[in-house]
């Protein structure tokens, strides 16, 4: 109690507290765009900031802004490249874009204007007018189908933004609730809405566009995203009569009137009317978007017509996605006029070019996860009624998943897309591919009937869907594919560089494609130009096994060479008289050989997710031989990299290398690495705030991790580490200088001190100097530490805290013990002899 007193363990918490404190003050650490800095969610692990010696970190959204913008597309093997244009204001929340390819869009155009232009009185089959089946035209319609429909976007009008109170439930917005559209025609004193537009075909008659006979998505349940109510059973079809609907709900009661198309000109007259006073009314649940009336076919309409009523095509709908894969996709489709208007659970509307408005029946779903590395979506057509299967997802996963019974033309059409594919992944761009397939009634009953049984199984459930997910996807037809271009956030290049010259081993862990990754690894300065890239491309275990063995001969043999070198160079030195001059020059070229025996600055691993699996597998017996590689790299690259495979990375290099690791990253995915990991680190970005809730300190860009490690830890470690060895300093010193005393009188129990100085000793004497210390000394300034990362490596070998500091300590305070004791003692009887001398 003495030599490790409670005033140790409260001096250090209060001092940590005060580090945090001052770390969550750093004004550097605000992100001027968003206004968020950083978060400080773990209160008593400061010192681990300067003690790191491997960071683990994603790429997307933590690496790069997590702002896609749709750059490249390759449909029926050809490449069609758009500019991008990039927002410079930086202030400003608008997203990059892209300029419109003018190839594509003559190609649709020519498939458009027939479809537009057929005049419904002609006895041609308006279903010849559709492209062909398995054309080139068919694939282009298809594509931009897939982009906009096979996805999770939610459609809304408004911005989603959940008002919640302190109980965490989300109270309504009266004013969205009571709102209506009150549009006055003067020319008929009616209150009127229009969707007509030009760029809908007028042969063309929306099917269900008034008929909401299932309710929406539960996501569309803040009244901040939704428009006004509109009836939930209405015609399907609209009539040439008058029709004449009343409609109760809350405060609102709508009048729809359904003109003849005669009178109308082909619009619907929809009057909405708000009352403020209706008993014995409730609630009904919001709606995610209404349009309040539909387009219906009028042969006296003419495209020079005007409404003075905005229409759905004029009011550009908000789309808000989990991913801004998703978002980005559907901009790209929304541009090219394939729009999505609305989203339900059972059915999706989609304004599509020469068609107009379409619904589709949506049958079945097929979520995205992490070891299928794609999604899909089962949809009725309209007209056909045929179950079409479209698929989206990672190259890796499409193309192993395509129909191999094909022709020659689709063979080199398939052959045409990966070299595109390729370079897109050389681009560093993120790459995607669109697929489908048509099934037959036969087939998506069976499959419909085994699929129910998954979905119900109470054993085993995930591996039988996914069993079911593999029946349904496969003989997949090739649509195209994507490139997304993801910026790099700034100031990443500089602060990797900064780690990796602070000694630190950086790890990259995606999902991405190799190509893409090695590519964006060049650009963030994880690899560099001159170093020599070792790869891991194995398909089988022993591959796998043969190709880290060789890498470690070879690592082995070179640093063989290198130390005979050395050594006869340093024969050579012994044996020769050299000026001043050489024997400087010679210590120069020893250091740069000491400097690549340790992790090698020219060496960087690429290892791919098939690799991963037969290396973390326990049974292979890899782990241990891949890690020794690991160790000879100063850097590494672990790409098509699962969530539980991150996870698992980083807890063989924490638990077999033993090392305190740091991860960092920005999304759902991430939360596993970030908790296994040491130190966790989360982005507050855009993909929610899931790891920012798993981790202990949250930054708001990356580069504020350069500073979080280089100055704050450097800071809590050189400071604690300081405070505690005083402490043990302090408290020996005290309690030897009593010992000696006890020595002295003979162990006669007298007190050395007065009660009031034993009590105020570490109360007032020793404890507020230690504070001050622990929490502002600055063994160097923050611009010196940034300027010199290498400084870092006091607290990453953890030198000013080993064991024989602390014996150093101990035999120090021994020491001046003894003299303090025995030189108050001299003292005392000299004092007292020439006392009795008196």
């Amino acid at each position: 109690q003495v030599i490790i007193p409670i005033s140790l363990y409260v001096t250090i918490e209060v001092i940590k507290l005060m580090q945090i404190y001052h770390i969550h003050c750093d004004k550097d650490f605000k992100d001027k765009k968003s206004g968020k800095t950083i978060e400080c969610r773990a209160l008593n692990i400061p010192e681990e900031l300067g003690q790191v010696e491997y960071v683990f970190t994603d790429k997307t959204g933590t690496l790069t802004e997590n702002n896609m913008v749709f750059q490249c597309c390759s449909i029926n093997g050809t490449d069609y490249t758009h500019t991008p244009v990039i927002n410079k204001n930086q202030n400003s929340d608008e997203r990059d874009t892209f300029t419109l390819n003018n190839q594509l869009q003559e190609e649709l155009a020519s498939i458009e204007l027939p479809l537009i232009y057929a005049q419904p009185g002609s006895r041609q089959n308006p279903t010849t007018l559709c492209p062909p089946k398995d054309s080139p035209s068919e694939r282009i319609m298809d594509f931009f189908f897939t982009l906009a429909a096979c996805n999770t976007v939610v459609v809304a009008k408004y911005p989603h933004r959940d008002a919640m109170n302190a109980s965490g439930m989300i109270v309504p917005n009266e004013s969205a609730n009571s709102s209506s559209i009150n549009v006055v025609d003067t020319s008929s004193n009616t209150t009127t809405t229009s969707i007509g537009s030009s760029s809908w075909g007028p042969n063309r008659v929306l099917r269900g566009f008034l008929s909401f006979s299932r309710p929406l998505s539960p996501i569309a349940s803040s009244p901040h995203s939704t428009p006004p109510h509109t009836p939930e059973a209405l015609p399907r079809y609209a009539a040439p009569t008058t029709l004449t609907a009343n409609y109760d709900q809350s405060s609102t009661s709508v009048s729809i009137t359904l003109n003849p198309i005669s009178q109308s000109n082909g619009l619907e007259n929809v009057r909405i009317c708000d009352l403020e006073s209706q008993p014995n009314s409730s609630p009904l649940r919001p709606s995610l978007l209404n349009i309040q009336a539909a387009q219906i076919y009028n042969p006296n309409f003419t495209r020079d017509s005007r409404s003075p009523t905005p229409s759905p095509m004029d009011i550009t709908p908000i789309y808000e996605a989990e991913s801004p894969d998703e978002l980005a996709l559907v901009d790209a489709a929304y541009k090219y006029g394939f729009r999505l208007l609305r989203r339900t659970l059972h059915n999706i509307l989609i304004s599509l070019p020469g068609y107009g408005l379409c619904e589709y029946e949506v049958l079945h779903v097929l979520p995205f996860d992490s070891n299928r590395k794609m999604m899909s979506i089962i949809v009725c057509h309209p007209d056909t009624q045929e179950k079409i299967l479209y698929c989206k997802g990672a190259d890796s996963a499409i193309l192993d998943r395509l129909n191999r019974g094909v022709d020659d033309k689709t063979k080199f059409r398939i052959f045409r897309t990966q070299q595109h594919l390729n370079s897109f992944s050389k681009k560093g761009l993120r790459v995607l591919c669109m697929a489908k397939r048509v099934l037959t009634d036969t087939e998506y009953k069976d499959w419909t009937m085994k699929h129910k049984e998954a979905e119900n199984s109470l054993s085993n459930r995930d591996h039988k869907l996914q069993e079911s997910y593999s029946r349904i996807e496969k003989n997949l037809n090739l649509i195209g594919a994507t490139g997304i271009e993801d910026r790099l956030q700034d100031g990443v290049p500089e602060t990797i560089q900064a780690l990796r010259n602070a000694g630190i081993v950086v790890w990259v862990l995606t999902g991405d494609k190799q190509e893409t990754a090695i590519n964006i690894a060049y650009s963030c300065a994880l690899f560099v130009p001159n170093m020599e890239i070792l790869k891991l491309n194995a398909r089988t275990k022993d591959q796998a096994e043969r190709t880290i063995q060789f890498y470690l001969r070879q690592i082995e043999q070179e640093e063989e060479v290198r130390q005979r070198a050395q050594m006869q160079g340093t024969a050579q030195g012994n044996g020769a008289e050299a000026s001043n001059g050489a024997r400087m020059e010679f210590s120069a070229v020893n250091d740069n050989n000491r400097r690549q025996n340790g992790p090698s600055e020219q060496r960087g691993l690429v290892v791919d997710g098939r690799t991963l699996v037969y290396i973390l597998d326990r049974r292979a017996n890899l782990k241990k031989p891949f890690l020794t590689l690991a160790g000879k790299c100063s850097a590494a690259l672990c790409c098509r990299a699962t969530p539980l495979q991150k996870s698992l990375i980083v807890r063989s290099a924490k638990d077999d290398l033993k090392v305190l690791t740091l991860a960092v990253g920005d999304g759902a995915n991430d939360v596993s690495m970030i908790q296994t990991a040491d130190v966790g680190v989360g982005i507050s970005g855009v993909e929610g705030r899931q790891a920012v809730m798993a981790s202990d300190y949250a930054i708001a860009r990356f580069r504020h991790l350069e500073k979080l490690l280089l100055v704050h830890g450097h800071w809590c470690y050189d400071r604690l580490s300081r405070i505690i060895l005083y402490f043990f300093y302090k408290n020996a010193s005290f309690v030897l200088i009593l010992l000696c005393y006890q020595l002295y009188n003979g162990f006669s129990g007298s007190s050395m001190i007065d009660q009031m100085y034993l009590m105020v000793f570490n109360l007032l004497f020793t404890s507020i100097p230690p504070i001050l210390v622990g929490i502002y000394d600055k063994d160097a300034p923050a611009e010196v530490l940034l300027a010199q990362p290498r400084l870092y490596v006091q607290g990453r070998e953890g030198r000013l805290y080993k064991p024989h500091s602390f014996w150093v300590n101990i035999l120090d305070a021994v020491y001046q013990s003894i003299v303090l004791f025995f030189f108050s003692a001299v003292g005392n009887l000299a004092s007292m002899a020439s006392w009795r001398m008196l």
